[in-house]
């Protein structure tokens, strides 16, 4: 869907826990404010879909060919 409609960051408010299990596949995001009390703790969080998907492929080849269906869907293709 970010290929798709041009979307060239991800914004996140997530358990900071999630946030570190996301990471154990590439998508860990980067904090951009405190934690908050907001239906248990959250933080916010940012990621330019392009670093992650570039981390994803040196880090998690695996994770990475089905976020883009094998380098199928890929922003630098986009304008």
């Amino acid at each position: 869907m970010s290929v798709k409609y041009n979307i060239r960051h991800w914004l996140s408010v997530a358990d900071p826990a999630l946030n570190k299990l996301m990471g154990f596949y590439g998508l860990n995001f980067n904090p951009i404010g405190p934690p908050v009390n907001y239906h248990g703790i959250r933080r916010p969080y940012y990621v330019k879909v392009e670093d992650a998907l570039e981390k994803m492929y040196n880090e998690h080849r695996d994770a990475w060919e089905v976020v883009t269906d094998c380098g199928e869907y890929n922003l630098a293709h986009t304008n």
